[in-house]
């Protein structure tokens, strides 16, 4: 009776944390070896906003790709002007993006360019995301930079103006992705010199929870310079499959279920690591009513179909559990 107590009282404790399943924290930062395969293509409109959305981007192709790595600071060998700096970003060209990554948010701290021997270096960081960020999270950051270009003095000030618009489901080339947080950013900033350069970029960002990278981004970029302006537009998607979908951050396996409740067939969504998944079915008493294996599958995002028809309506526990014993839950109901 005291382990089932025990479990019941677990239970309900895990029962308001799943209604934010669509919440980006830190856990969705980039860490030290990440690294990700990106395709670029042709632009298309971001589509709505506001919940319950589905996005329709399956029709995307990929013109060329890039592979986006992370490392420590340390490693690059330009560290030293960025001391607040967690990890550095490099697209293999031999430039490097510093940030910070913390518990409020996501801060670019500045840039490296090897090939000009420059130094970048935010004196006020800017927040490219704010943590937590779920939907309607919103905010507003200054930043600025004071650098030397060829020679030139180069004075940077403006803000970025952030906000989680949209929630619901993307479908991309690969198939469909649930449970997507959707983040806008508009950043307006001005590069004073000899002459000014000013910036307005409004990009679209597509998150699933529990993967460190963007499932998508979509750039709308605008340049002006004496009083013309020059725009660019075009997506960056990231690439499913091995070394694309990163193993999912901290001790959880992270995953969906869904239609939730269900009456005959529920359909779990989640992200490969690599090795053989336990799925269990619990039912309030604690008792396994279902059990199965899911062998080994490469690093991606998958579907699993979960037959419930014969099962008596009912709150149940979905869990998964992989091979050294990380575990993930969510809760479902069956009509």
């Amino acid at each position: 009776m005291m382990k089932r107590y025990t479990f019941l009282a677990s239970f309900a404790f895990l029962l308001p944390t799943l209604g934010v399943a669509q919440t980006i924290t830190d856990n969705e930062s980039p860490i030290d070896g990440d690294s990700f395969i990106d395709n670029y293509a042709a632009y298309m409109a971001p589509g709505p906003g506001g919940s319950g959305q589905t996005w329709d981007f399956s029709m995307l192709t990929s013109d060329s790709t890039r592979t986006v790595s992370f490392q420590t600071p340390a490693s690059t060998g330009y560290d030293s002007g960025f001391p607040n700096a967690t990890i550095a970003e490099t697209t293999g060209v031999g430039d490097y993006t510093f940030f910070e990554s913390s518990s409020a948010g996501y801060d670019l701290q500045g840039v490296y360019l090897t090939s000009l021997m420059q130094e970048i270096v935010y004196q006020d960081p800017e927040r490219v995301l704010a943590f937590p960020c779920m939907l309607n999270t919103n905010w507003t950051d200054d930043f600025s930079s004071s650098f030397t270009s060829v020679g030139f003095p180069v004075t940077r000030t403006g803000s970025v103006t952030g906000m989680a618009d949209g929630s619901g489901t993307l479908i991309m080339p690969y198939g469909t992705v649930n449970n997507v947080l959707r983040i806008m950013t508009n950043e307006v900033y001005t590069d004073a010199t000899i002459v000014n350069i000013n910036y307005d970029f409004t990009t679209y960002f597509y998150y699933k929870p529990g993967v460190r990278h963007p499932l998508m981004m979509v750039f709308d970029q605008s340049i002006t310079t004496f009083g013309n302006t020059t725009t660019n537009q075009f997506i960056i998607w990231m690439q499913q499959g091995p070394q694309s979908v990163a193993e999912l951050t901290g001790n959880n396996v992270h995953f969906d279920v869904f239609p939730n409740p269900a009456t005959d067939v529920a359909t779990v969504e989640y992200g490969s690591v690599g090795e053989a998944l336990d799925l269990e079915l619990i039912d309030l008493a604690g008792r396994v009513v279902h059990q199965e294996r899911i062998g080994i599958l490469p690093l991606g995002m998958y579907r699993h179909e979960l037959d419930v028809q014969e099962l008596p309506a009912g709150v149940y526990q979905v869990r998964m559990t992989t091979a050294n014993g990380d575990q993930g839950v969510r809760r479902l109901v069956v009509q």
